[in-house]
């Protein structure tokens, strides 16, 4: 538990301990994941927070079903308006993704840039590193009540003790996911 405040002897106030054990649970969670690449991606053609979103949620589903294994993916999406001394930064997101089958990166890339267009480099995919920061990075706006982050909802088949075994389905998609995971080279 951090006690005082980075280069000073000011305590955390009660809110600010609570929102950094927060963040420090949520990257422990995460962290067990052997995430394989972290990508942002940005809008090239103009369009709203909203519609944003909207390109977000439909290029998922785009790779969702491309990629056909069990995809597990963290995101979130970033946007600052300008004030002060600071430039505005147009809504992007930052992602993280895991698969047992290799990910093909550039069905990654084409799938953004069909969606978002090709101006200015609209999407950047790097080998995940885990002493990188990505992670926190991808978490960084998580507290806030204006950011969207999500996570797919299959990330529970990746940690066994979480699976919902309670019924049919569930055990039957545990065992998709078990044989898909075994049969990779």
């Amino acid at each position: 538990m951090n006690t005082a405040i980075p280069q000073t002897q000011l305590p955390y106030t009660t809110k600010e301990q609570l929102l950094l054990d927060a963040r420090s649970e949520r990257s422990a969670y995460f962290a067990h994941i052997p995430w394989q690449y972290f990508s942002t991606h940005f809008i090239t053609r103009p369009s709203s927070d909203t519609h944003g979103r909207e390109l977000w949620r439909t290029y998922l589903d785009n790779v969702r079903s491309l990629h056909r294994d069990t995809l597990a993916y963290l995101w979130s999406e970033e946007s600052r308006t300008a004030y002060g001394d600071l430039y505005q930064i147009p809504v992007h997101f930052h992602a993280l993704w895991f698969s047992h089958r290799q990910l093909d990166t550039r069905m990654l890339a084409t799938e953004w840039k069909t969606l978002a267009g090709n101006g200015s480099k609209p999407i950047a995919i790097e080998p995940y590193d885990s002493s990188g920061g990505a992670l926190e990075y991808v978490l960084k706006l998580a507290d806030r009540d204006d950011c969207h982050w999500e996570l797919s909802n299959n990330l529970s088949l990746f940690f066994p003790e979480s699976v919902d075994l309670s019924n049919a389905q569930g055990r039957r998609r545990y065992r998709r996911h078990l044989a898909r995971a075994s049969s990779v080279p």
